[in-house]
């Protein structure tokens, strides 16, 4: 028999009950007997063959079969994904599974699952966080997806499966007015400048020095994400031309797993391209205080925020030290906030164009959406509205 077939089936009874069996080739090339029962020698017949269709190896789905958990097909998904998306996206989807969705659905064998089963887990999820099950279903549907192509089953379930947002409206942008914005500086200046760390965990994250003063000009500086200034090099900055420019065309991805590591990514978020920004002159000190708190003279591959120990420094404890630095005041001031208050600054002046093409952003559909603060007090225009005034009223003629 080849891989995959079996041999005659033959009924017999054991008691009362009915049962039918037959040898199977298996994929690993061993014969095994597999058994069936039934309410007659029919359904004992029934029974087996869909057994032994179950058991038969789809050809191009390697050792994956509709009896294999969601947990392999999981497996199975982020391996293949592994060649087409960035490390940070990859670990993102590693992360939604295991904790998400693994304890939910990890044990079940892939034909089990319809659309009611999934269905009823993302109303759940919804119920706890609308957002954990958007992101559930988003990898649901790559892995059942790949379930079809493989000929493991014939519709995809997440298909005609609903996550139930609870409405809620969102959280208009919020940009820092320059008055907040020195407030802020002037909170993290008095933080660096104590020498006492407010923190909890003293022997985690950024001391109290400048380089969390440094960090906030660069941010504020350019409109970039915390994770794409901290992934910075000598040689993506150009100091000395005219006019002084930076290159940013890489990301820190954070460890999610034991294990991992804070690494550089080579490659912005979404694997946009490299995107080249104009510094303003109060910048350029920020990096020459790098360069000369550096013990020794920088390679141009090394990082220009640097831990004492010459790593890079983590995004979360950038974080962590910021909450310290600016208390339960300016709580809602994140380091994502310089990016839309530099949005937003750039539209009133550049436009909307100017905006997008300051954030890297490839539509500007994203950067006014998600970036640009809305002003909500309309200019003077009273005189088009004359037009309708009461023909006695001749005031404004």
């Amino acid at each position: 028999m080849e891989p995959g077939e079996w041999g005659a089936i033959t009924s017999f009874r054991r008691g009362d009950v009915p049962f039918a069996r037959a040898y199977i080739r298996d994929a690993d090339g061993r014969r095994r007997l597999v058994e069936a029962r039934g309410t007659s020698a029919d359904s004992a017949r029934r029974n087996l063959l869909k057994k032994l269709r179950e058991r038969v190896l789809p050809a191009s789905g390697g050792t994956l079969t509709g009896a294999s958990t969601v947990g392999e097909l999981a497996g199975y998904w982020l391996d293949e994904k592994a060649a087409s998306v960035s490390d940070q996206t990859l670990n993102g989807y590693r992360d939604i599974w295991s904790r998400i969705c693994a304890p939910h659905l990890g044990e079940l064998l892939i034909r089990e699952v319809r659309t009611g089963t999934l269905d009823l887990f993302f109303k759940r999820t919804a119920k706890v966080a609308p957002s954990r099950a958007r992101s559930a279903r988003v990898v649901c549907s790559g892995m059942f997806s790949l379930a079809v192509r493989l000929d493991l089953i014939t519709t995809n379930p997440v298909t005609d499966a609903r996550v139930v947002n609870r409405s809620r409206s969102r959280a208009p942008v919020r940009a820092l007015t320059p008055g907040e914005f020195a407030a802020a500086r002037a909170a993290i200046a008095r933080y660096c400048g104590s020498g006492v760390d407010q923190s909890p965990k003293t022997t985690m994250g950024p001391q109290p020095s400048h380089l969390l003063e440094d960090i906030l000009t660069v941010l504020i500086a350019t409109g970039a994400r915390i994770g794409e200034v901290l992934a910075l090099r000598w040689e993506d900055l150009h100091l000395d031309t005219t006019p002084p420019t930076l290159v940013i065309d890489a990301t820190l991805v954070v460890p999610r797993f034991k294990g991992d590591s804070l690494r550089r990514q080579n490659s912005r978020k979404g694997n946009a391209p490299a995107l080249t920004v104009t510094l303003p002159d109060f910048a350029l000190a920020a990096f020459r205080r790098r360069l000369d708190s550096a013990p020794t003279s920088p390679r141009s591959t090394d990082p220009v925020f640097v831990t004492t120990t010459g790593n890079w420094v983590s995004p979360s404890n950038v974080r962590r030290a910021w909450r310290a630095a600016l208390g339960a005041e300016l709580a809602w001031v994140t380091p994502h906030s310089m990016r839309r208050t530099v949005a937003s600054a750039i539209r009133l002046e550049y436009g909307l164009e100017g905006a997008q093409m300051q954030l890297g952003h490839s539509s500007s559909r994203v950067t006014e959406a998600h970036y640009i603060q809305r002003t909500n007090v309309a200019p003077d225009m009273t005189s088009a509205l004359m037009t309708f005034a009461p023909r006695g009223d001749q005031s404004h003629e």
